[in-house]
This record gives structure tokens, C-alpha cells and sequence, in this order.
């Protein structure tokens, strides 16, 4: 004899429109979470590396600084990611809501990438993805500052800018345009 749950489990499987909604949902979610990633710890290992090399068409920090070492991965020494963005939070450029929320962020995309059966067969799991705008919203203040901070005070391409009248926002645009574009599918989802 089948149980309710395993039968609610089945049709869930076998609704088109729940399974492909979960998977969308997850997919959108490990997509968000790699071009976060990617900005909150690439550009920190870049910024305080002196040697950074291109292998393979990818850019390589071949070396991590005593710097590097000292003012972030010091933190969580086994977790860059999380190393990464508490360094942000400790110099004021997000959050202690957004340090937090970046790493359920990370932590719950870690869950939909290896429990992958459960997305698939369980029907009470869901991706509950209203928390995808504010990682996003998070990640524009990241990409704000690097942009008005670093990139606009050491960058010769923005020597002949006044930096009190730039856009920032609408220079970052292009950056944020991948998951701008993410986002825009949750409107199908929803729907």
C-alpha cells in the first residue's frame, strides 16, 4: 500500500508545471549565486593581489598576499565566501543584514545543488526565491562601491570624469544586466 505523501511526491513529479517551476527556480538560484560569487571574492583576491595572471582565458591570482590574508580570509579561514563578504560588512559597504542574507543565500543554493532528489521527488520542497531581489540589491551596493571606490580612483579611463556628477548606477549597468535578466524570468514563473 502507497502513503498520501508518496503519491502527492508522484504527481508533483509528474505535474510539467511544478517540476519545471522547481527546477527553474533552482537554476535561477545557482545562476544568481555564481555571479555573486564571482564579484564578492574575485574581486577582493584581485584588489590586494600582486600577481594575477592569465591561464586558460581565466584570470588566476597565483599568489595570496600577506594583505590579502590579514584583512580577509583571516575571518573564516576555511570559507572565502563568507570571508569575503564579512569583509565587506566590516568596511561599511553592506550590512550585518546583508552579510547574513548572503550567506543563507549561498548556504541554501549549496542545498538545491546537492539535494537535487529532493527538488525532484519531494513536493513539499520549495525554492522560496523572494529573497533573489535582495541578494541582487545587495549586489549592486558591492558593485557600486568597487565602481566609485577603486575602479573610478585608479582607473585611467575615468581620470577626465567629474566623479560628483558621474553615474555610477548606469556605468554598473552592463554588470548587472546577467541578473537583471534572471530576475526578469521570476516574473514568468510567478505568473
Amino acid at each position: 500500500m502507497t502513503d498520501a505523501k508518496t503519491i502527492e511526491d508522484l504527481n508533483s513529479f509528474l505535474d510539467d508545471s511544478k517540476i519545471s517551476k522547481k527546477l527553474i527556480l533552482t537554476s535561477i538560484h545557482i545562476s544568481l549565486f555564481e555571479l555573486i560569487n564571482y564579484q564578492v571574492v574575485n574581486a577582493l583576491k584581485y584588489f590586494f593581489s600582486n600577481d594575477i595572471r592569465l591561464i586558460n582565458g581565466k584570470l588566476v591570482t597565483c599568489d595570496e598576499t600577506q594583505e590579502y590574508i590579514d584583512n580577509v580570509k583571516r575571518h573564516f579561514k576555511k570559507d572565502l565566501y563568507k570571508s569575503s563578504a564579512y569583509w565587506y560588512m566590516t568596511n561599511d559597504i553592506i550590512e550585518k543584514d546583508d552579510f547574513d542574507l548572503l550567506v543563507k543565500f549561498r548556504d541554501d543554493r549549496n542545498d538545491a545543488a546537492h539535494e537535487i532528489i529532493n527538488i525532484l521527488f519531494d513536493s513539499n520542497f520549495s525554492i522560496v526565491h523572494a529573497d533573489f531581489k535582495k541578494v541582487v540589491d545587495i549586489y549592486k551596493k558591492i558593485c557600486l562601491w568597487w565602481i566609485r571606490e577603486v575602479e573610478s580612483t585608479t582607473n585611467p579611463a575615468f581620470d577626465n570624469i567629474n566623479r560628483d556628477t558621474f553615474d555610477f548606477e548606469k556605468a554598473i549597468e552592463p554588470q548587472l544586466f546577467p541578473a537583471n535578466r534572471l530576475l526578469d524570468l521570476l516574473k514568468n514563473i510567478d505568473n
